[in-house]
């Protein structure tokens, strides 16, 4: 892997194992960053392993963030510019911390020494937690005068409850293995000499048991903290075929586009523009076309969110982050919130075909359709799998070549090509910046439904039934 991690292999367990000890494995570049996230993601794939354990070498679990780069402002830390600073911590601090906690494999943390910060929060990741005797835990974000924006505040008050974490984070204070123990952070206090062995031992016990099983039953365990039981226990069912559509607009639709679109029978077509958008860009409807047509009022400025992200002469680096700030203000853009929840209401009395549909179909659609196979059970790794669809579905390399006219039309002829293809496509990183926004301020994509798009207990079970089989 890289410089930040390294891997062993115990048949079916993996030892991940922090190695800067000369930093007590603080985490200081987006480099750590990546090699967390990508050994993760390789090990997610090797179905080959079902446990990992977690520790850190020399004295230290880990430190949390570098502060030397942070005074610096440098790394993972604050940068000069709000902006910037958020754009650096949902590529560094806050993917790891998805990442851990995404990983379906059972994670075991095996603290052996300072926890702190950032430390603190990726053993909260863990599944399971033992510590050394020697370790030492802290919650120390405000001692430094910075706020746990990795995540941290919506992870320790999980594993402790909010009046421990609430006591944690505004203190600072530093405790000890056995209080760790008492507070219910951690299970098992060993001494030092031991703590890997019994790391392994839990792994051992873990291991012996069917791995797909093992995967299904972390994943059901994590969706239970924030579903009602009646989600959890349903019996796996899938969506019924034919009903959720989705597509650009049709502006330069063909005859035969149009003879497509009749035959699926629609009954509602959502679209997710702004009034100026449909008025710079009408869509064609055959004279057959009966479905009824969902909208809300609002303006956009005529910018779909790849066009609000493509001002200037942009490199792919810039035109990327510029896409993940707008996915992340997606959650709360006026016009898109109001057509939100009449789709939702449509959804939920219609038991016919819908579809819905922005300019590109891949922005705004691609969060749509995210809300709503969300709440209809779907998993995120295969909602994200329908989302990147749009990378491979369809005309992907025509649409390319539009936008990029549309976009060298408005900014000029600077822009690169790659920055154009960040742009015209999708991104895993930018629908993530979408669903980080709705986790930070609701925890969960159904409590932001239901404080935000107007979603009831009674809608959702609406949806279930004219949608699941």
């Amino acid at each position: 892997m890289g410089e930040f991690l390294s891997v062993e292999r115990r048949g079916k367990i993996a030892i991940l194992t922090m190695i800067k000890p000369e930093s007590m494995n603080a985490i200081g570049t987006h480099a750590d960053c990546d090699d967390i996230v990508d050994t993760l993601r390789a090990l997610g794939e090797d179905r080959s392993v079902s446990a990992i354990i977690l520790t850190g070498s020399g004295k230290a679990f880990s430190a949390g963030g570098n502060l030397k780069s942070m005074q610096d402002r440098k790394g993972i830390g604050v940068l000069d510019q709000p902006d910037s600073t958020r754009a650096n911590y949902r590529r560094g601090v806050q993917a790891v911390i998805r990442a851990l906690m995404d990983c379906e494999i059972p994670m075991i943390a095996a603290v052996n020494g300072h926890a702190v910060g950032l430390g603190c929060d990726l053993a909260c990741t863990c599944d399971i937690r033992i510590a050394a005797e020697s370790a030492k835990f802290a919650c120390s974000f405000i001692k430094v005068g910075i706020v746990p924006g990795d995540g941290g505040a919506w992870l320790l008050q999980r594993v402790l409850g909010y009046p421990r974490a609430a006591e944690l984070f505004l203190t600072g204070d530093r405790f000890d293995a056995q209080t760790a123990k008492d507070y219910g952070l951690v299970t098992e206090v060993v001494p030092d000499a031991e703590l890997l062995d019994r790391a392994v031992a839990i792994a051992e016990r873990i291991v012996c048991n069917p791995p797909r099983a093992l995967r299904l039953t972390k994943r059901l365990l994590r969706e239970a903290q924030h579903s009602r039981m009646s989600d959890i226990v349903e019996d796996g069912g899938r969506l019924r075929q034919g009903l959720l559509l989705r597509s650009a607009h049709h502006e330069q639709a063909t005859d035969a586009d149009l003879g497509a679109v009749d035959a699926l029978g629609l009954e509602t077509v959502i679209d997710l523009r702004g009034d100026d958008e449909r008025e710079m860009h009408p869509c064609r409807r055959s004279d057959n076309f009966s479905a009824r047509v969902l909208f809300a009022g609002g303006v956009t400025a005529g910018l779909a969110p790849h066009l609000q992200a493509a001002g200037g002469a942009i490199d792919v680096e810039t035109a990327r982050a510029r896409m993940i700030d707008t996915y992340a203000g997606m959650p709360y853009r006026s016009a898109l919130v109001a057509t939100l929840r009449l789709y939702l209401a449509a959804l939920a009395e219609y038991d016919a075909p819908s579809l819905v549909h922005c300019v590109a179909g891949k922005d705004r659609t691609g969060f749509a359709v995210a809300i709503v196979h969300r709440l209809v059970g779907v998993h995120e790794d295969d909602l994200m799998h329908d989302y990147l669809l749009t990378n491979t579905a369809g005309k992907i390399e025509e649409r390319i070549a539009q936008g990029a006219a549309h976009i060298r039309a408005r900014y000029g002829a600077e822009i690169k090509d790659e920055a154009v293809r960040a742009l015209m496509s999708v991104n895993p990183a930018y629908l993530d910046a979408a669903l980080a926004t709705v986790r930070r301020d609701h925890g969960d994509i159904p409590s932001y439904a239901e404080a935000v798009l107007n979603f009831t207990p009674a809608m959702r079970e609406a949806l279930i039934d004219k949608l699941v089989v």
